[in-house]
């Protein structure tokens, strides 16, 4: 390290503050993120801290940092830079992800950060000019995650919107009916009318080649159960059926035994695992690995967690070779076709709350495997599915794609930042000073389609 680094005490480089206190019942409607010691936890209508803000876990979830560009509101499970003296608030976000939290906490049940003792902690920092041009480096591997993200989240939106348009709404058996002068059932009618303005401003909703695959004409069933409160109700498309998911897919068909099991394991758990995406995968010896390793996942299965599935603890998988926790239900479609709908269907909102509702136990509530995989839906004829298949396919690919590429970027960076933030690695002061704009945490609510 050369004599430009300088050895400070953290405080000196930067002042940190607890958070406010803001209880749920005493929130208020809007758009302020209100941040915990896990992210965003909420909003509020009032902020306390103006952007740019780093945050992070001060009680419960320690080590987390966050980067907010907006005005927002730090709990007081968090602290918060209050004063960045002077120093480029990008690389404060990345040197507290460097800091050993631990060694100043008072070791309690739920852990907790003393303050003043992070303040005293010894840290090595450089010249203004280099931590623009190390945060600069890093930032710009964020700002290629990020957009990746993003780019998944839109394609996500679409494929979603496309399911629920051609499954839940029946909007094509709508547009067929309204054109053949086909009664609309009353629990339709609200719908059949935007489906009736939309053929107003475009003849051709679909392409005449899909619509043809789609009838013109509702029949009234019983058998939709809790699934139909999400849908028509009673009213599902003529030659439709009534039938569970088990009908396209088969539950935890593959599992380890000390017999067939490899040395080595590439693991997912409920925790790595939320609204769609796999946030890590752990390698372990097959002989060292928690006990519950033991699914055998391959590409195009869905995975959702039983335990706590309000949690929303599911994900598509793209790529051959993990292991799944015994935690999840593994749905294996029966053909490929089959793959998004499985997925889809499974991890709709509604569906997700249903089973959040039917989950039993008050301290560990769990839904059994097999009521997931039997919740019945509108299953339509084998050609519509695969049709849904070949139109979404592509997409399916490329947020693969984009997820694995965030993969390994994520991998660089974590490689990249304890070696630019000890000086062990030097970048030239040259780079460009500024930042792009990013966003390091991710407010929405819906998951990566298969991210």
């Amino acid at each position: 390290m050369t004599n430009e680094w300088r050895t400070v005490k953290l405080g000196d480089f930067l002042t940190l503050q607890r958070g406010f206190d803001l209880p749920k019942h005493t929130r208020a409607e809007g758009r302020i993120p209100v941040v915990s010691s896990s992210g965003i936890s909420g909003t509020h209508n009032e902020a306390k801290v103006q952007p740019p803000g780093v945050v992070t876990g001060r009680y419960g979830t320690i080590g987390q940092v966050y980067f907010l560009r907006q005005p927002f509101w730090p709990l007081n499970t968090t602290l918060w830079v209050k004063d960045f003296k002077g120093n480029d608030e990008h690389f404060c976000y990345y040197l507290l992800q460097t800091v050993d939290y631990f060694s100043c906490s008072d070791k309690a049940a739920v852990p907790g950060v003393n303050r003043n003792h992070l303040h005293e902690l010894a840290i090595a920092v450089p010249p203004i000019t280099e931590q623009r041009a190390i945060a600069q480096v890093l930032g710009t591997l964020d700002d290629k995650i990020e957009c990746n993200r993003q780019m998944n989240r839109s394609l996500e939106d679409i494929v979603r919107a496309l399911f629920k348009s051609w499954f839940i709404d029946f909007d094509p058996v709508i547009d067929n009916a309204l054109a053949a002068g086909n009664q609309i059932p009353d629990e339709l009618a609200d719908r059949a009318a935007l489906r009736q303005q939309v053929a107003e401003e475009s003849a051709k909703p679909l392409p005449d080649e899909l619509r043809a695959l789609f009838p013109a004409e509702f029949i009234c069933t019983d058998s939709m159960g809790a699934s139909g409160a999400a849908t028509a109700g009673r009213w599902i498309p003529k030659g439709w059926e009534v039938a569970p998911l088990s009908a396209l897919a088969r539950l935890n068909p593959h599992s380890w035994t000390t017999k067939n099991a490899p040395k080595r394991i590439q693991y997912i758990d409920l925790a790595n695992t939320k609204n769609g995406r796999i946030t890590e995968v752990v390698e372990y010896s097959f002989d060292t690995a928690p006990s519950r390793a033991r699914r055998i996942l391959y590409s195009g299965d869905t995975v959702f967690g039983t335990v706590r599935p309000g949690n929303r603890s599911f994900a598509y998988i793209h790529e051959e070779g993990l292991t799944g926790s015994t935690g999840f239900a593994v749905l294996q479609p029966l053909r490929e076709a089959y793959r998004e709908f499985v997925y889809l269907a499974t991890t709709r909102d509604e569906m997700v709350d249903l089973f959040a509702h039917l989950a039993d136990g008050a301290a560990y509530p769990a839904v059994r495997a097999e009521v997931i995989i039997e919740q019945v839906h509108a299953m339509p004829p084998t050609q519509i599915i695969e049709a849904f298949h070949h139109l979404v396919a592509a997409v399916t690919v490329s947020i693969g794609q984009r997820s694995a590429q965030n993969t390994k970027l994520s991998a660089l960076r974590d490689t990249l930042l304890p070696q630019l933030l000890s000086g062990e690695l030097r970048v030239p002061v040259a780079a460009p000073q500024t930042v792009g704009n990013r966003s390091l945490i991710d407010t929405s609510r819906a998951g990566g389609l298969f991210q």
